[in-house]
């Protein structure tokens, strides 16, 4: 089975493709040269920026016209259009099968073999430790430190979409950036929805930088 992702949005989202992308592979999938020879299409979604929005969706429907008869690639709309609106999206767009927010990820081999007509929404506290990313940024990599939003300001939608405030151990942060700077990555982006929250016991963002 191969797949193919494509993204729409902000720097957490491609970091996320890396994610799928690396949780479809220890599953046994392959990486798809295109769209057009893929057995699944996912597409990692934002739901902050209405234009992303609205190109991700165009961009579904599009793949479901492209079908061709007895070859049937499977559509994923996946990330925060997706959290925003769950299983409604399977109804105001009849091309995708499955509905898959960003903290079902870790399902998605399951969800992907399995029928169409399936929202995953719901949110969790999945650090996704243990993933091995499969990165496309070379020299340049994304290494998330903490995923969510406690803030929960009048004009946006993130704790929503992306739920609460989770940062993951400086430890397996630190040991992640070692690891691509042995693998020779000479620009590394630290990435959470507010990187300012980072917190894991005594350790704060500031002390995570000086490291």
């Amino acid at each position: 089975m191969r797949f193919s992702v494509e993204v729409y949005g902000c720097q957490m989202n491609v970091s996320d493709s890396e994610l799928i992308a690396g949780i479809l592979s220890g599953a046994g999938w392959l990486p798809a040269e295109d769209p057009d020879s893929a057995d699944a299409v996912l597409i990692v979604t934002c739901a902050v920026r209405d234009h992303a929005e609205t190109r991700a969706l165009g961009r579904a429907a599009q793949l479901a016209g492209l079908r061709r008869p007895g070859r049937r690639p499977v559509i994923a709309v996946c990330g925060c259009v997706a959290q925003e609106h769950g299983g409604d999206l399977l109804r105001r767009c009849p091309g995708i099968d499955f509905v898959v927010g960003p903290d079902r990820y870790r399902d998605l081999p399951g969800i992907l073999a399995g029928p169409s007509g399936v929202s995953e929404t719901e949110l969790g506290r999945d650090e996704y430790e243990g993933v091995e990313p499969v990165r496309r940024t070379y020299p340049s990599a994304f290494v998330s430190i903490m995923r969510g939003c406690d803030n929960f300001c009048s004009y946006c939608i993130v704790p929503y979409v992306r739920g609460r405030e989770r940062s993951r151990s400086p430890g397996a942060v630190l040991a992640e950036v070692a690891g691509l700077a042995r693998s020779g990555y000479g620009e590394i982006t630290l990435l959470g929805q507010n990187v300012n929250s980072y917190r894991s016991g005594g350790w704060r963002f500031p002390n995570l930088l000086a490291e």
